[in-house]
């Protein structure tokens, strides 16, 4: 298992608290937890309900497991967010799936594995990548959306260990945070066993090739700028290594599909569509775009109007007594002594 694989599976299982009231916890060792991967891995058609029954209605040893029902969806939750790279529910506490703008998709007990990983994973093609569109601009779009680029508009990266998180964008006071999947050494290791046995890979190739591509050729293209940054990424916003070594052809198959970005198309129209019209997010600049609406225009060019309007009856009134002035010292001028 690749180091940050060990690592996400690590937190997940020290964030594991069992119930108070049960008399076995569900996950007593990472031994565990891996049969539970594979219970899941092996029947991707069974639904989750049944899982967890055949799981638990029986110990190694025949026995029957004393583990309540609450205890028993913790642990198939944490078994699923390793398996499906994703935040299923897991407890609030287990910091790293669970993240500030993220959010977690139920697996439901009547639907199976492989019809969630669908829910989790819908195709969405954006009228940005499809060239059937009339809003079609894909070129542009991946042209401008290049990491470098995105520095100096005032983004910044945040690695996450969410899939489905890849390329979200959230908004804080002073800055704009792209999150990044990082752990693509689990990525890779699923595309080349599934050129082996199609079946051993519950995350859709496709998604998988997308997101190396969108990181690789997309965000960090092999010009020295991009690498450099990756590597300062890596150094010092705790990346992961493997993002350091890729080779695309190493990891695909002949019969794989190109890349239409129909997965991650959509954030990149959102990180596009910023990087024309960014969002305020200084106080003075909230206040600028607020009153810079066409309504708030239209209000302000009424209003200099009407000051233009007072400012001209003030000087046609400062004008008539300038002209009374003068006519009343034609009138009775002032003698010389």
């Amino acid at each position: 298992m690749p180091v940050e694989s060990r690592e996400a599976t690590s937190a997940l299982t020290e964030a594991y608290v069992p119930d108070f009231f049960t008399a076995q916890p569900a996950l007593s060792s990472h031994e565990d937890l891996f049969q539970m991967i594979c219970a899941i891995r092996d029947e991707p058609n069974r639904k989750r309900e049944e899982l967890s029954k055949r799981q638990f209605q029986a110990g190694t040893q025949g026995v029957m497991r004393s583990t309540v029902m609450s205890d028993q969806n913790r642990s198939m939750n944490i078994a699923a967010s390793v398996l499906f790279l994703t935040n299923c529910g897991t407890s609030y506490d287990c910091a790293d799936f669970v993240e500030d703008g993220g959010s977690s998709i139920t697996w439901r007990d009547n639907v199976t594995a492989k019809d969630f990983v669908s829910e989790a994973y819908p195709k969405n093609l954006h009228p940005y990548f499809d060239e059937a569109s009339d809003d079609y601009k894909g070129a542009d779009v991946i042209s401008t959306i290049i990491a470098t680029k995105l520095v100096k508009s005032g983004f910044v990266f945040e690695p996450t260990n969410d899939l489905r998180s890849h390329l979200s964008i959230t908004y804080n006071k002073r800055e704009k945070v792209v999150r990044i999947f990082h752990g693509v050494a689990v990525l890779k290791e699923m595309l080349l066993a599934s050129q082996i046995n199609k079946d051993s890979c519950m995350i859709p190739r496709t998604v998988a090739l997308e997101v190396l591509y969108t990181i690789h050729h997309v965000l960090f293209p092999s010009d020295r700028a991009s690498q450099a940054l990756l590597s300062t990424l890596v150094r010092k916003r705790q990346f992961d290594r493997s993002l350091l070594q890729y080779e695309m052809a190493r990891y695909r198959r002949d019969d794989d599909p190109d890349i239409t970005y129909s997965y991650f198309g959509t954030r990149f129209s959102e990180i596009y569509d910023e990087m024309q019209d960014p969002t305020p997010r200084a106080g003075w600049e909230s206040w600028l775009q607020k009153y810079s609406s066409p309504r708030y225009m239209l209000m302000a060019t009424m209003i200099g109007v009407f000051i233009a309007v007072i400012l001209g009856f003030l000087g046609l009134a400062v004008a008539c007594v300038q002209t009374w002035v003068s006519y009343q010292q034609w009138k009775h001028p002032v003698k010389q002594p």
